[in-house]
């Protein structure tokens, strides 16, 4: 069961506007520039990842070993689509704009996405079953944005460390964002994306699954082939072969902007954060409260810093440049840019 929210990423409009610009995100990829084996990331052409197949903390006999899943079409005897879950809490209403899902094509060398066709579909109810309708695009239509798909500079890799024997880290599935775009305006509740692509040469092409540190995983992922009307789910079959099925989540993100409500509009205004630019320290003027819950993020949505604070934030240990400071106060989130010189 779930879903929360795993993780926002807020990307604040340079114009003044009362949307603030948001991105769900299903799920991590990325588990750091060290492998469990300590060979670090490369750093040429820039810093590198890795997205390490992982175990259970504790579990030193078996790791997951599924590097990605077919949701591929080649217009001759393969016809694959793959979707997941996803839910809008409650009171609140987002206008999607796009989706972005993960994947890598072995030994692709390109300086592009290796896609050229990319299409989704959003159901409310799973995929479908005759009481599930289709809210927003289709299964024919190429949404792809090439220009705004792009190497992620993280390679997919498995575990190295457990269980032996292991194998070392390759660097041979370079794992790409695709973006899709797509319109949809969708009050709270569940909805399931559903997605397929077709790569530029015609081959077999993995989307990648979200990658916890320290779990194989808990999800409900699946997958549909056209051609012979049949579901799966998706799910990871573990090393060794005793290991148990995991079902697994899909690595994607939802682009949208979240109208505020007069209420939050209200608390908006009530709230400055000065000087900004900001050198040093920076104050949080907000006469309805003693105490202020805060969170740093910088432009991708990584949590930099947090804490609490009465009315001022040490921001010496930044370094410059742009940043969204999320403050949560009266049981409503408001989020400022901040500037760091």
């Amino acid at each position: 069961m779930k879903k929360v929210v795993l993780q926002i990423f807020i990307s604040i409009a340079l114009t003044s506007s009362v949307k603030a610009q948001l991105s769900y995100n299903n799920g991590l990829i990325s588990t750091g520039t060290l492998t469990k084996s300590g060979v670090a990331a490369p750093t040429v052409p820039s810093q590198h990842e890795w997205s390490e197949c992982q175990n259970n903390t504790g579990n030193t006999t078996q790791s997951n070993n599924i590097f990605g899943f077919d949701g591929y079409f080649n217009g001759f005897n393969t016809d694959l689509r793959v979707f997941d879950d996803f839910t809008i809490p409650f009171g609140q209403t987002w206008n999607i704009s796009s989706v972005d899902a993960f994947c890598y094509q072995q030994n692709f060398l390109g300086n592009s996405a290796p896609l050229d066709v990319f299409r989704v579909r959003i159901w409310s109810g799973f995929p479908y079953l005759v009481t599930s309708t289709v809210v927003s695009g289709n299964m024919t239509t190429n949404v792809l944005d090439t220009s705004n798909s792009q190497d992620m500079f993280t390679l997919r890799i498995s575990n190295t460390q457990i269980p032996s024997p292991v194998t070392p880290p390759e660097e041979t599935r370079r794992i790409w964002r695709i973006r899709g775009n797509i319109t949809a305006n969708l009050s709270a509740g569940v909805y399931w994306i559903e997605y397929q692509g077709r790569a530029i040469n015609n081959a077999i092409f993995k989307f990648i699954p979200t990658t916890t540190i320290g779990s194989r995983g808990n999800g409900n992922a699946n997958q549909y082939n056209v051609i012979s009307n049949t579901f799966s789910s998706l799910s990871d079959t573990g090393n060794p072969f005793s290991a148990p099925d995991i079902q697994q989540d899909l690595a994607f993100r939802i682009n949208y902007t979240n109208p505020l409500s007069s209420q939050e509009q209200t608390l908006d205004s009530k709230i400055k954060v000065y000087p900004n630019p900001v050198l040093d320290v920076f104050f949080i003027d907000f006469d309805g409260a003693q105490s202020i819950k805060y969170d740093i993020c910088d432009t991708m949505g990584k949590i930099i810093k947090s804490g609490k604070t009465n009315n001022s934030i040490d921001s010496k240990d930044l370094s410059s440049g742009l940043y969204i400071l999320c403050i949560e106060v009266e049981g409503q989130k408001v989020y400022k840019k901040i500037i760091k010189n």
